[in-house]
């Protein structure tokens, strides 16, 4: 039976059930629900059905109504999805309709799909997956002004991306929003040279749920390799993929995932969501629409690594600056002063260090030592070998040695 569960607040009952008179909510004692906190109005908001389907409309409230976060404009119908959110003030409800667990998928629309072969497995045959378009029509995700707002702060959150992690956190936590029946999110990254994948960011809906997230390496291997999205019906009954106690114990049932990848096509990870529902939870308009969503991701994994290799380029650029300052530090700062000769040094190495070297050493009888290299190559290999050999010179020729015994 349709009803709204109290999430937050005091109210005489948790459960107030929803039928076919509509459900006023507000301060007033003739309303329905009436919420006592002094700032919800008098007549705050309503539930309606219509068609079957229930509705919630603000009716010009002065402190609004909310729906899964998102304020709802005055006197507009918004219609509600199973374990919808409504916000009023201290007062927080879910929206439940077991309704929409009771429709069963028929048979009388099957779409196949090409499932993958798990490492050092043979090519398993198609796989079934139940795919009714009429229950797919009728269960929309969520009101699409919802997911229009969803859409729009994953938009918001990746144009004002910094820290990675942080970003990717948020636009799970959007898609947690856009997919009531998603019970968990992940993003998975592979480094680059590297094909082990990385779990980077995870989240799951209820923030006290202890359970293990399912990530099956089957179907991330073949959307990686592929490059293509995948939905995976009742994942427990699929014969690719080996039943081991962990996904037993996981309890998932069904799994969309989506590649991330890069303006090449090359694997960047994928995004995944899962949930332990009966079948037939997620739809192929639900992975059109991940499918969107990570190709956004995509863009903003592809600029974090850039930034990566940007910053590291600098700090290499700032330690060569520094090697360079302490290679010129080693030459003489001005030529010697000798009866006779006149001395012209320049220096410029093709980099921004270098192997090419000079020196004026004075030796213990008075002569002036004039050394001239260069070290075979150029960079940091020459510079160090040829600051070994400048610090050598300076000892042996201070030690009285002759030019040829050195």
């Amino acid at each position: 039976m349709p009803l709204l569960k109290l999430l937050k607040g005091q109210l005489p009952q948790n459960e107030i059930p929803l039928g076919f008179e509509d459900l006023l909510i507000g301060r007033d004692e003739f309303c329905s629900l009436q919420l006592t906190d002094d700032q919800v109005s008098r007549q705050h908001a309503s539930v309606s059905q219509t068609e079957g389907r229930f509705q919630l409309t603000d009716l010009n409230s002065r402190n609004h109504t909310y729906l899964n976060g998102d304020k709802l404009k005055p006197g507009v119908p918004y219609a509600l999805e199973n374990h919808d959110l409504i916000t009023i003030l201290r007062y927080a409800f879910s929206f439940i309709d077991d309704r929409d667990d009771s429709r069963m998928l028929d048979d009388e629309s099957v779409s196949q799909i090409s499932v993958i072969e798990d490492r050092g497995r043979s090519s398993p045959d198609s796989a079934s997956l139940n795919a009714s378009s009429s229950n797919w029509e009728f269960r929309s995700s969520v009101n699409s002004g919802a997911k229009l707002s969803a859409m729009m702060q994953i938009t918001r959150d990746l144009h004002n991306a910094l820290a990675l992690d942080e970003v990717l956190a948020k636009v799970l936590d959007s898609l947690l929003k856009i997919f009531p029946p998603a019970e968990s999110a992940v993003c998975v990254l592979t480094s680059p040279g590297d094909d082990a994948p990385e779990l980077r960011v995870a989240k799951q809906r209820k923030a006290e749920a202890d359970e293990t997230i399912f990530i099956s390496r089957t179907v991330m291997d073949h959307v990686l390799e592929t490059g293509r999205g995948i939905i995976f019906d009742d994942i427990q009954s699929q014969p690719q993929i080996p039943l081991t106690q962990s996904i037993v114990n996981a309890r998932r049932r069904s799994v969309v995932c989506a590649p991330l990848l890069d303006l090449e096509n090359h694997p960047l990870g994928v995004m995944q969501l899962d949930t332990s529902r009966k079948s037939g939870q997620f739809s192929n308009a639900d992975l059109d629409l991940l499918s969107t969503v990570a190709l956004q991701v995509s863009l903003a994994v592809e600029d974090s690594r850039l930034h990566e290799i940007a910053l590291r380029e600098r700090e290499m650029r700032r330690e060569l600056q520094v090697a360079r300052e302490i290679q010129v530090g080693l030459l003489p700062d001005q030529p010697p002063e000798l009866t006779g000769y006149d001395f012209f040094d320049f220096y410029a190495a093709a980099r921004e260090v270098g192997g090419d070297y000079y020196d004026y050493v004075t030796m213990p009888d008075g002569r002036c030592a004039v050394l001239v290299g260069d070290v075979a190559g150029k960079g940091v290999s020459a510079a160090l070998l040829m600051a070994k050999l400048a610090s050598e010179m300076r000892v042996h020729l201070a030690g009285g040695l002759a030019p040829l015994e050195i």
